[in-house]
């Protein structure tokens, strides 16, 4: 018989990388090369930003690896943050996401 794997949902462990383009808003074809979810066709509408979500942090940056040489049309500044982060955007603030101070420092540009 064979056994599924079963990943350890968390709200903790669940990890989101947000696409903050430094100028303006994402493109269209920008978007179509960052994100992994074949739904996604726009930015956030409060933010501009790109939000992708991934089961653990290995796997984020591993798709952030991947980006590493793919020709995009502006500059994006990539953070990863948990879930937990996620949930925790308020309208008062603009929904941003609220990053520690070490993840507003290890931003990656693409």
């Amino acid at each position: 018989m064979k056994t599924r794997q079963v990943l350890d949902l968390s709200a903790y462990r669940i990890t989101w990388i947000e696409y903050r383009p430094i100028k303006g808003v994402a493109t269209k074809k920008d978007i179509k090369k960052l994100s992994v979810m074949p739904r996604t066709n726009s930015a956030d509408m409060y933010t501009r930003c790109l939000y992708d979500h991934f089961p653990t942090r290995e796997k984020a940056l591993a798709h952030l690896a991947s980006l590493k040489g793919a020709k995009l049309t502006k500059a994006y500044e990539c953070r990863l943050f948990t879930d937990k982060q996620f949930g925790m955007r308020r309208a008062d603030n603009g929904y941003a996401v609220p990053f520690t101070k070490k993840q507003l420092n290890d931003a990656t540009i693409l």
